[in-house]
């Protein structure tokens, strides 16, 4: 019985430690479009509440700084954190960027995509980028992709921004890069 007492006690504890992780994990903006603000690895942004950090990290050893930023049924966004002395030209970036996800999807596959320039303007910000459509190809079906690539710089950083979505979820998966790529600042030091 001490031992079933135990585990529970250590569950209870578990489950308690990840709730406070997640309420610290979205930070809230006030006003009336309410957000989630993430400020970490020399970033911050802001994100709509019902999306969610999915994933963080580094790149092992000397790879970029990552951030996985979803929405559980309709898009992703992927910020990609490298020095300058290691980023690329967006164009090569997101070539390459096409090329690995090809070849490291386990279940289906993608077609490779088709590039075009791409504006989105955002308050009095217009940021250029590339658009890439493509279809993924799962249990012979074709379903329509669509990514948007964009790179912001700083003195010694480059953020590329990806967002990957089906085209069925396209206004999401908008609502969900607006916000970041509209509010994406590098924080300073001090």
């Amino acid at each position: 019985m001490k031992a079933f007492s135990m585990v529970m006690k250590t569950g209870l504890w578990i489950i308690a430690f990840l709730l406070m992780q997640q309420v610290q994990a979205c930070e809230t903006e006030s006003g009336a479009e309410q957000g989630c603000i993430y400020k970490d690895r020399g970033i911050q942004f802001s994100y709509p509440h019902n999306w969610s950090i999915s994933d963080e990290g580094s790149g092992w050893l000397i790879g970029p700084s990552y951030v996985f930023v979803e929405h559980e049924e309709s898009g992703i966004v992927i910020l990609m954190i490298y020095s300058n002395t290691q980023a690329e030209p967006l164009d090569k970036f997101a070539q390459g960027y096409s090329n690995e996800a090809r070849s490291g999807l386990l279940l289906g596959s993608f077609e490779e995509g088709v590039f075009s320039p791409q504006e989105r303007q955002l308050e009095s910000q217009v940021h250029q980028g590339l658009k890439e459509t493509f279809d993924m190809l799962f249990m012979e079906e074709r379903l329509p992709h669509t990514r948007e690539y964009y790179a912001i710089s700083s003195s010694d950083k480059t953020i590329f921004v990806i967002m990957q979505v089906a085209d069925e979820d396209m206004e999401e998966g908008h609502k969900g890069l607006n916000r970041i790529l509209g509010s994406l600042r590098f924080q300073t030091k001090g």
